[in-house]
């Protein structure tokens, strides 16, 4: 695993908070936070959660590089890419129309650099339908993990409920089974179960 991305929106601070305090400061990737919306609460996000968190926390500048152990948030209408300096994963971002679908082709971007070694958790949030079934079309084509965060852990679960229904792969999992889940994909690269019950009241 080299990149697990997070997206979220509405109830955002509350689910980044659920999720990001359970993981270790020794996690062997970095994490990225996207916005599916333009709501505008990540930047607000990050600097509370620097008071709360052991996770370093950073706003991706451009080439920006990707540490291990780090957790970069990047902002809405923002389109990202990444690339190699000095052998490390950096992130080029080029500013687009905030109507245009940035998350999608930010996530065909990551999914084509990393394909399997991607795992994209959906937290809080209602998401833009079109956006969110594209978004899991390509990363079931490049074999990347899918989570969606347990809707009892979440504000909305718009968004989580919609992946649900687009990705037979994708798993709803509570914040202790994704950070059980991550640590042990680290080691040994599975991918999480399925389980039953993600599937029943859909």
């Amino acid at each position: 695993m080299k990149l697990i991305l997070l997206i979220t929106d509405v109830g955002g601070p509350v689910a980044l908070h659920t999720l990001l305090s359970e993981i270790p400061k020794d996690i062997p990737c970095p994490l990225m936070v996207l916005p599916s919306s333009d709501v505008g609460l990540l930047e607000s996000s990050a600097a509370a959660l620097r008071r709360t968190i052991a996770l370093p926390i950073f706003m991706i500048q451009p080439r920006m590089k990707l540490e291990r152990g780090c957790v970069f948030f990047g902002a809405a209408g923002t389109l990202y890419r990444p690339i190699r300096i000095e052998e490390m994963t950096a992130l080029e971002a080029i500013h687009v129309n905030k109507e245009e679908e940035y998350l999608r082709k930010t996530i065909e971007n990551l999914a084509a650099a990393f394909s399997e070694e991607l795992t994209v958790i959906f937290l809080s949030g209602r998401g833009r339908r079109p956006e969110i079934q594209a978004s899991c079309s390509v990363l079931e084509k490049s074999r990347s993990r899918l989570i969606v965060l347990n809707r009892s852990e979440t504000v909305v679960f718009d968004m989580g409920q919609q992946v649900l229904d687009e990705s037979p792969a994708a798993c709803e999992l509570t914040a202790t089974e994704i950070v059980a889940f991550l640590a042990s994909a680290s080691s040994s690269g599975r991918s999480p179960r399925k389980k039953s019950a993600n599937v029943s009241g859909r």
